[in-house]
């Protein structure tokens, strides 16, 4: 989902977030950035989507957003 699209730094709703640990290329988790900080997700198998704070939800991972939307058209 991540390398579909061209990365940006001024994320616009829809633009997937992504989170990766340091060192690695590949995205753990990724969810829909929502604006203001905030994105829609899936935290885990098993678990309800809920609307969360970015930051708060990488604790110290490497966010990245990725526009994916001009793709798609």
């Amino acid at each position: 989902q991540m390398t579909y699209g061209t990365l940006t730094k001024t994320p616009q709703p829809g633009d997937i977030v992504g989170f990766t640990y340091k060192g690695s290329k590949s995205a753990y988790h990724v969810g829909i950035y929502l604006g203001e900080g905030m994105m829609i997700h899936a935290p885990r198998p098993g678990t309800s989507t809920t609307i969360e704070s970015i930051e708060k939800f990488a604790n110290g991972s490497k966010i990245s957003y990725t526009h994916i939307l001009d793709s798609l058209l």
